[in-house]
């Protein structure tokens, strides 16, 4: 069963996602500190304070709001979700040097089982043994999305699409742009992909090509989705045709196709037999 965040679908009840345990959003403070309120324009902390209520008005869960520095707050909050796997848009409000904002928003498709694999099973770097400062530590710890929507920069979805830079003279039109993405994204957007929340969809539609996928992911993504959806067939039809270079990159080097090798191999051992 897919639930719908939204305000005519669903109202409470049910298990729900959290920011915590994963997600990556190690990367900044989830307090605003007075520093980041003086360097963003005013405009834009006011907008970013309102967003929390103009996504619960339709019926969504706000996730996180997140601080980065002094000149990125970003808001992230789920669209929808299965039993397993969820939707979760992000707005980014980026205070660029020339002092305009730059809007963002994203669509993480979240998997924490098929993220968790990726991260546990990942092999050492091809390129030979990787620094373990505290920053790469961090970074492999971290969970990210095992996809994205391809429909954010898409001009056939928003008018405007991501991302959308705004001069000074320009912030009051922020909130009405803020306003119409929520509603294509309630509107349209869950419509059309809730349905990738679906396990056994999301495998069918993970090995879709390139050229109609609406989905943005690494080729080694697409073989832990389709080991955490339990697909013993389609992963090895998969790897088959990855390895003749029917999918994925064509021109691979071969420390990438090694590496690649360890690792399909290492999701392969998750798989029933």
């Amino acid at each position: 069963m897919i639930e719908v965040r939204s305000a005519h679908a669903w109202h409470g009840g049910g298990s729900r996602l959290r920011l915590q345990p994963y997600g990556p959003y190690r990367r900044g403070s989830y307090a605003q500190t007075a520093e980041a309120s003086s360097s963003m324009p005013s405009p834009a902390n006011v907008l970013m304070e309102a967003l929390p209520a103009m996504v619960n008005r339709r019926g969504l869960e706000v996730l996180g709001n997140v601080t980065e520095g002094t000149t990125t707050r970003r808001l992230m909050f789920e669209l929808c979700r299965g039993s397993q796997i969820s939707l979760q848009p992000e707005f980014g409000f980026h205070l660029q040097k020339d002092r305009t904002v730059r809007v963002t928003w994203t669509i993480a498709l979240r998997w924490p089982i098929a993220e968790e694999m990726l991260r546990d099973l990942r092999p050492p770097s091809p390129y030979g043994p990787d620094v373990l400062t505290p920053q790469v530590l961090e970074a492999r710890s971290t969970l990210y999305p095992i996809a994205q929507l391809r429909v954010c920069e898409d001009p056939a979805y928003f008018a405007r699409p991501s991302p959308a830079r705004f001069a000074p003279s320009e912030f009051s039109t922020m909130p009405d742009l803020v306003a119409n993405v929520l509603d294509i994204l309630v509107g349209r957007v869950a419509s059309e992909f809730c349905s990738y929340c679906d396990i056994d969809e999301l495998g069918q539609v993970a090995v879709e090509p390139e050229a109609k996928s609406r989905l943005l992911m690494a080729p080694m993504n697409v073989a832990a989705i389709l080991v955490a959806a339990r697909k013993r067939h389609e992963f090895e039809a998969w790897r088959e045709a990855y390895r003749n270079g029917f999918v994925g990159p064509r021109f691979r080097g071969r420390e990438v196709n090694e590496w690649h090798e360890q690792y399909m191999s290492s999701l392969e051992g998750r798989l029933p037999h």
